[in-house]
């Protein structure tokens, strides 16, 4: 079996919300991690206030819009790339340079994917610096990116099929009912399933006894109150699912 390079290097994916412009470390720039890439965790804004002659301060934090908020993720990755990479030895580290600068320098990416961490994406911008020595040169990539990561699962354009074999698991998509069907559904606590029919449909879930009718050309909204649970849908039509996680640090 071939070896899966981008994964033995660790790379990390770059995607335009436009599906077009999309770029990888390793198969697009021949870069090496330093070390294993990571997300840096958000700083938590807080807010204290000293009062002077009493002890310790007031905790403000949580007072003014209810929660916790955090900052942007901010770091970098460091990468290295062999200098006479290239069709061209005696410039290929300057060709290389400037292709590297033309797709990520200064660049806002809808979807950011460490393969070491393939269930998630970031979003926000990322740019570049460069140093180049005598074999190898050096290129770190700096980030900004949203303080909260995004599950794959929630994007809703993946063709998923029922699965007769592992349990009949779905997580979004259309399907056809005729009849009964029998299916568990994979989220996260929390997270919200919608459902849309083009007929009048009944769902019952299994694990709480919960019922409830799917009227035609209706959307309606189910909390999942565990990350996995079995429903049955009764009916004859299309079924559409779609699904939409809490936000996830």
């Amino acid at each position: 079996m071939a070896e899966n390079l981008v994964e033995k290097y660790h790379s990390i994916t770059f995607d335009k919300d436009d599906d077009k412009n999309s770029y990888n470390t390793f198969s697009s720039f021949n870069l090496i991690p330093s070390e294993r890439p990571y997300v840096e965790t958000p700083e938590v804004k807080t807010t204290f206030i000293d009062i002077p002659g009493a002890n310790g301060s007031l905790d403000y934090t949580e007072a003014l819009v209810g929660g916790v908020t955090y900052k942007d993720r901010t770091g970098s990755w460091e990468f290295y790339v062999q200098n006479n990479w290239g069709s061209d030895p005696n410039s290929a580290w300057a060709q290389r340079l400037s292709n590297i600068l033309g797709c990520l320098h200064g660049q806002y990416f809808e979807k950011i994917t460490l393969v070491d961490e393939p269930d998630y994406y970031y979003t926000g911008r990322v740019w570049v610096k460069w140093k180049t020595g005598t074999d190898y040169s050096k290129v770190t990539i700096e980030y900004q990116l949203d303080p909260y990561k995004t599950p794959i699962q929630t994007e809703h354009v993946r063709d998923w099929l029922w699965d007769e074999l592992f349990d009949n698991e779905i997580r979004y998509g259309t399907y056809e009912v005729q009849g009964t069907k029998n299916r568990t559904i994979l989220g996260t606590s929390g997270g919200k399933v919608y459902f849309l029919t083009d007929s009048l449909m009944h769902v019952k879930i299994h694990d709480d006894g919960y019922e409830f009718n799917i009227p035609a050309n209706t959307p309606t909204e189910y909390t999942l109150p565990y990350s996995r649970l079995t429903f049955t849908i009764t009916g004859v039509g299309k079924v559409e699912m779609t699904y939409d996680t809490p936000k996830i640090l």
